[in-house]
């Protein structure tokens, strides 16, 4: 445990922290999608419950 930062260590969290960018935006590109399907899919069921 050395108080130093070493250039590596840095490197290291670099690419870390490109990795969790990376994944949120995926992960958020995917889930709004898949959040308006869910709601119009519930409407669509909620209409059809009406109409019956």
């Amino acid at each position: 445990m050395n108080d130093q930062n070493d250039p590596e260590d840095d490197v290291e969290d670099e690419v870390a922290l490109d990795a969790t960018e990376e994944t949120e935006s995926f992960f958020s590109s995917i889930m709004f999608p898949l959040c308006v399907l869910a709601g119009l899919s519930i409407l669509g069921i909620l209409v059809g419950i009406a109409m019956m």
